[in-house]
């Protein structure tokens, strides 16, 4: 993904306190909020930014019904569990969830809220692990499978992704399926070939499937991807992670 122009975090810290020009007293609107915290959202480049937004976003109002500010706080909280300590980040992710459920009830036809709704309710299980974590999984499979209807290529067909990941990692008596996932992650490449992270899963999938030479080819074409010139080091961690399987499989 391209990088987001931002803006220096002296700007967020004014709007989230309220000194936006406007008096102490007053926070920003929704969409003040949204605006700024697009700016600010960095996908996980900058953690410190990625706090400023959610700051910005909890501080246009926590019970609010406006659905652009919702999908967005659930976004923005979903990136920093991802870097929070266990007891934060548990409940950085039941607040955002119940904020994604409430996103979905208001637009049902938007693919936002499903998708970082899924997001959660998938990093919560993994947090939570265990029983939870299977109950989760349907709710899982139902967001993302809204996501591909409504929108196939949202944030590059991650919702492929994570179908297919779920469907590889539980077991058949769960409800898991090899072959669906396979089939989910083909759908993908064809809707998103450009999503390197869906090829090196459908890659693992083929050798558990045991088409050796299918997962090679794959596997070869993240190793091969070009590089983005403005962004190098982008896919690097991809690219290691697909030599070391295909040296694996020589």
């Amino acid at each position: 993904m391209t990088p987001r122009r931002v803006f220096g975090l002296a700007l967020g810290v004014a709007f989230a306190l309220g000194a936006s020009g406007r008096g102490q007293e007053a926070s920003p609107g929704p969409a003040d909020a949204v605006r700024l915290a697009d700016e600010l959202f960095s996908e996980g480049r900058d953690p410190a930014r990625d706090r400023e937004a959610l700051t910005v976003l909890e501080a246009a109002g926590s019970a609010s019904d406006d659905y652009d500010l919702l999908w967005r706080q659930v976004r923005v909280a979903h990136q920093v569990a991802q870097n929070a300590a266990e007891d934060e980040r548990r409940k950085l992710l039941e607040t955002a969830i119940g904020r994604g459920e409430r996103a979905v009830r208001l637009q049902p036809s938007r693919v936002e809220g499903h998708y970082w709704l899924g997001a959660c309710y998938g990093s919560y299980a993994e947090a939570r692990g265990g029983f939870k974590a299977w109950r989760l999984a349907s709710k899982l499979r139902t967001e993302m499978e809204a996501a591909v209807r409504l929108q196939p290529d949202f944030e590059g067909g991650d919702a492929f992704l994570a179908l297919g990941e779920l469907d590889l990692q539980l077991p058949g008596l769960f409800g898991g399926s090899r072959s669906r996932a396979i089939a989910r992650m083909e759908e993908g490449l064809k809707v998103s070939p450009e999503n390197l992270e869906l090829r090196l899963t459908l890659a693992r999938g083929y050798q558990q499937d045991g088409r050796r030479a299918d997962a090679r080819r794959l596997l070869e074409t993240v190793v091969a991807w070009p590089v983005d010139p403005a962004h190098p080091n982008a896919g690097a961690d991809l690219r290691r992670r697909a030599q070391r399987e295909l040296d694996q499989l020589k």
